[in-house]
């Protein structure tokens, strides 16, 4: 990430090493992929939801915006291609992990992965932390692209 032009870096989101990192049963380094999509809609005041209602409080009376994350439980668990080794600068065993573009990326679904049910709770408790937050911004940005007032809970009326 550090050795790629400034203007493409804003592109990616990069971390430091995680150290004790958790390898597949040949020592690579695995990442899964998580599908998450995020809903944003209005709420009428005759109407209920079960999304996450933001503003509803104050003025039960208007429309307010509402948001939801829901997280398929499915996902695709891809394994790099080398055996990992962290005093390796070689990206291949630290970064590339695109099934189809480098060579000896493999592929599995989460329900194929022998740790994915144990892991499945601690995945939705990480999203969960992650996502939480930003929906009420979610909502409040979706509301005003549509056109509809809007008001973030806690803000002056």
């Amino acid at each position: 990430w550090g050795a790629m032009p400034e203007e493409e870096q804003g592109n990616y989101i990069a971390q430091r090493e995680v150290r004790n990192l958790l390898l597949d049963a040949s020592g690579r380094k695995f990442t899964l992929r998580v599908y998450v999509v995020l809903v944003a809609n209005i709420v009428e005041p005759s109407c209920t939801t079960a999304f996450r209602e933001h503003g509803s409080a104050d003025h039960p009376d208007r429309p307010h915006f509402a948001s939801a994350a829901f997280v398929r439980r499915q996902f695709v668990c891809r394994a790099h291609p080398d055996a990992y080794d962290p005093d390796d600068p070689d990206p291949a065993r630290h970064i590339h992990s695109t099934l189809g573009k480098f060579e000896g990326v493999s592929g599995s679904l989460g329900s194929d992965w022998v740790l994915g049910e144990r892991a499945w709770p601690a995945l939705r408790r990480m999203l969960a932390a992650c996502v939480g937050p930003f929906l009420p911004q979610f909502a409040e940005d979706a509301a005003r692209d549509a056109g509809v007032a809007g008001r973030r809970p806690g803000a002056p009326p």
